[in-house]
């Protein structure tokens, strides 16, 4: 793996554990923030998000491994 492609990764990581942080923060409130009466809309828009980021990061980091390794022989 290139240093290039390595520093690539962990910029890509270092996202991801941000990213996680964030939502988990703002997760954590909107629940708490939840009732029984309430319908708790804005708490699934978060969930659509993170989810939404989820796979964006994903397939960030399939796309960086795919450059880092080398294509097969045919």
């Amino acid at each position: 793996m290139s240093d290039m492609t390595a520093k690539r990764l962990l910029q890509e990581a270092d996202f991801i554990g941000r990213y996680t942080q964030y939502y988990r923060r703002q997760l954590t409130q909107a629940m708490q923030k939840m009732s029984p009466e309430t319908q708790g809309v804005h708490c699934i828009r978060m969930c659509m998000e993170a989810l939404d980021m989820m796979h964006c990061t994903k397939q960030t980091l399939v796309d960086a491994l795919a450059q880092s390794t080398p294509a097969k022989q045919q």
